[in-house]
């Protein structure tokens, strides 16, 4: 009897265990559950951009990783995931959530060894994106039977990054949980009807390696959705019928055989594909904020239509999207000079009012990019002008402005949308206090009367966005009556006084070379502090050695670190006085530095 008990509470002990690290485990799966998670930003290129997200204090990243199908699996059976492991510990390392891009173009045998001398020199973004890519079948296909290829292929990425203990990826942190099939519909390399059959497969595929899975549609272009919002007569401004530079009547688009083809070649998908998708991705860049409200309303019809309910995403997004006068004399041809020019003072405008409109009409996670494409770039033109910093990491008014916003709104509640005819005013509830966001429709200043939203609040609080940096990067304040505060073009926060909007505006300069700062202080008794600065991402070791070389404790031991500056805390009480050294180590820099104990 005396060991069955014994047993029996053994076996207590166990489960108890169990649970706890069950309990655990899950936490440390996925800690994103309790985070607002609607503003985020897109592809970090490098460690130096997860500083600037940081600095941001976004919680998650799109269209990042890239899961490219024909880089991972050069032979059927054969994956190389060192790169897109090294891709997620950057992004887990700076504590983001992500969505990466399964790219499904792959070709095998003499077919790859043709394509690659075929983009030898080329880029191969805009080979997919021309006519002649789509004879290529380079999408998984029963013809050149690459469909099961690609499946496993799929499973085994899932599997990599799914935490159940199976095959998992060295050091990952938490599970990926959302994938995004193919960045962006239309993609020429692949139509509708073949995208729907690759949509069809690979969802089953990711469901069964991990069920809390999510699976993001293909993005519907900011273009196509403007041009197809229009046509249904959801939006109003007529200038949602240009295309290359031509105004071109609601009935010109309703009768053309190409773009009713096109309009309904992606309902098709949104129909079909309904039971096999959880997530819509609609991309909203913007000429002007007049679009943006009708093309949501037209993708939400349209799934609503097809008896289906589905969140909205927007993996990508961003304003103005027009170009500056020296890229249209140029003769760039990718943005359309009837919506220019572009500037920098309607750029920090369209970052506030883009993400407010978005969230007040039902968009559930929204982005901007963090980083502009190098000028000359496939992607360039209005692609290199909107983002919060330039190509070389220079923050951009537009990046305060961004700043400012998510520390006035970040943790949201609920969003009620108070326009009138002649302002925007949009309501953004929290816990226990509100904040407003207003601007005039036709830009001409006007005093606005919000007395009626203050109660008995004699003065109220407008903060100012940050839209040039001759005057800094702090925001700036302002206390005026409620009932009548003036409003421009700009957008500007209103909320009570004593509203906690104290921002740290600081310029984020990321290191551009490794650097070991004196300890401080010097001499200590018994802490002091080790500060250094990384350009890039690096392996770092920190040692401590005594007069003799002789090493007597390790901070840090061959630690992966993101780029940006750090600080470790070194307490001495277990050494006695006298005179050590301390030496950092990151990739091919070492620097050793002196520090004095004294007792």
């Amino acid at each position: 009897m005396k060991s069955r008990q014994s047993f029996n509470r053994i076996i207590s002990i166990l489960i108890f265990w169990f649970i706890l690290i069950e309990t655990t485990s899950y936490s440390q799966v996925y800690p994103f559950s309790n985070r607002n998670m609607f503003f985020g930003l897109t592809q970090l290129g490098n460690s130096a951009e997860g500083v600037l997200a940081g600095s941001l204090g976004v919680s998650w990243i799109s269209m990042d990783p890239l899961v490219s199908w024909f880089s991972m699996e050069k032979s059927p059976g054969s994956y190389d995931f060192d790169e897109l492991d090294t891709a997620v510990k950057r992004i887990q390392n700076n504590n983001l959530d992500c969505t990466p891009v399964l790219f499904a173009v792959n070709a095998f045998g003499d077919k790859r060894a043709r394509l690659i001398e075929k983009f030898s020199g080329q880029d191969m973004t805009g080979f997919l994106r021309s006519d002649s890519s789509f004879a290529w079948r380079l999408f998984p296909n029963e013809q050149d039977s690459t469909m099961s290829i690609w499946l496993n292929f799929v499973s085994a990425v899932v599997e990599r990054y799914d935490m159940d203990g199976v095959n998992d990826m060295p050091g990952l942190k938490y599970a990926i949980r959302n994938w995004h099939l193919l960045e962006e519909y239309p993609m020429i390399f692949i139509d509708a009807d073949n995208y729907i059959n690759l949509l069809k497969a690979t969802s089953p595929i990711i469901k069964q390696k991990d069920p809390n899975a999510k699976i993001i549609l293909a993005g519907l272009a900011g273009n196509y959705s403007r041009y197809f919002a229009f046509m249904d007569s959801l939006i109003a401004d007529d200038d949602a019928g240009v295309i290359n530079g031509v105004k071109h009547v609601r009935l010109w688009w309703k009768v053309n055989p190409a773009w009713q083809s096109n309009k309904r070649a992606f309902e098709k998908i949104l129909s079909e594909g309904k039971n096999y998708y959880d997530i819509a991705d609609l991309h909203l860049y913007e000429e002007k904020e007049t679009f943006l409200e009708g093309k949501i309303a037209w993708m939400k019809n349209t799934i609503t239509g097809n008896g289906s309910s589905k969140p909205i995403w927007c993996i990508e997004g961003g304003g103005p999207l027009k170009l500056t006068e020296a890229q249209h004399l140029a003769g760039d041809l990718q943005g359309d000079w009837y919506f220019g020019p572009y500037t920098e003072k309607e750029n920090a405008e369209f970052v506030v009012k883009l993400s407010v409109m978005a969230a007040a009409n039902g968009i559930e996670r929204d982005h901007w990019g963090l980083s502009a494409t190098p000028e000359g770039a496939y992607w360039s033109g209005p692609w290199h002008n909107m983002a919060l910093a330039t190509s070389s990491l220079q923050l951009k008014p537009s990046f305060y402005s961004f700043k400012l916003m998510i520390q006035m709104i970040k943790d949201f509640k609920n969003v009620v949308d108070r326009s009138t005819n002649d302002y925007r005013l949009y309501e953004f509830s929290f816990d226990n206090d509100k904040c407003y966001v207003a601007w005039s429709r036709s830009g001409n200043p006007m005093n606005i009367n919000v007395q009626n939203l203050f109660n008995s609040e004699s003065t109220v609080k407008v903060t100012y966005i940050i839209t040039d940096l001759s005057s800094g990067t702090d925001p700036q304040e302002e206390t005026v009556p409620p009932a009548s505060i003036p409003i421009s073009l700009t957008p500007i926060f209103i909320s009570k006084v004593g509203y906690p909007t104290t921002v740290e505006m600081n310029n984020y300069p990321v290191p551009t070379k490794h650097f070991l700062y004196q300890n401080y202080p010097n001499p200590f008794n018994p802490e002091t502090k080790i500060k250094y600065s990384l350009p890039f991402e690096s392996r770092v070791s920190l040692k401590i050695y005594d007069v003799l070389g002789r090493e007597v404790v390790e901070l840090i031991r061959n630690e992966n670190e993101s780029a940006g500056n750090h600080e470790v805390e070194f307490n001495a009480q277990n050494l006695s006085s006298g005179i050590y050294f301390y030496k950092l180590s990151a990739g091919n820099y070492s620097e050793m530095k002196k520090m004095v104990v004294l007792k």
